[in-house]
């Protein structure tokens, strides 16, 4: 009975100690989630040909919430950021140029493409990025850092919302 007792005390004592950890460790260590300065998203499309070379479509300001494009990708992806009139970085991520289609679910044993992976060109990028009033020009460049398009936004508050 002794025994029993002395478990108990020790999973009581164990319980209770777990919860202070996790209880203080919520309030001392908070998750930190990334939040904008505003309600406003830019809306940017952007035209994608064959060739690679990215053109401006269209650049608005809506109300909308921005996208996160903080996944890292390996390959196959443009890193988009948003500069102040320093060069300071206000926003960096990035997106994809290509997808990758899985293969079809049901094969075909007269197609010799029926189990492959296919990687399909968008022709159209469309992207909800961040609102800062002091950002001067949203650049967009490829794997190597290579700047490919430069959008200025210095008129960016007289733009329709």
């Amino acid at each position: 009975m002794k025994k029993v007792v002395f478990f108990l005390k020790i999973a009581v004592s164990i319980l209770i100690s777990f919860m202070v950890v996790m209880i203080f460790g919520a309030v001392i260590f908070p998750r930190q989630q990334k939040t904008y300065p505003s309600n406003l998203a830019i809306k940017l499309i952007l035209s994608q040909p064959a060739d690679g070379k990215l053109s401006l479509k269209e650049l608005t300001l809506e109300n909308n919430v921005p996208a996160d494009y903080r996944l890292n990708y390996p390959a196959n992806f443009y890193r988009i950021r948003i500069f102040d009139n320093q060069s300071k970085e206000l926003f960096s991520g990035e997106i994809l140029r290509k997808i990758i289609l899985p293969p079809p679910d049901t094969f075909d044993p007269l197609s010799s493409d029926s189990g492959s992976m296919q990687i399909k060109s968008l022709d159209v990028l469309n992207l909800h990025l961040p609102y800062f009033k002091n950002a001067n020009n949203i650049t967009i460049a490829d794997e190597k850092n290579t700047v490919i398009l430069d959008i200025p936004l210095k008129n960016m508050q007289n733009i329709s919302k």
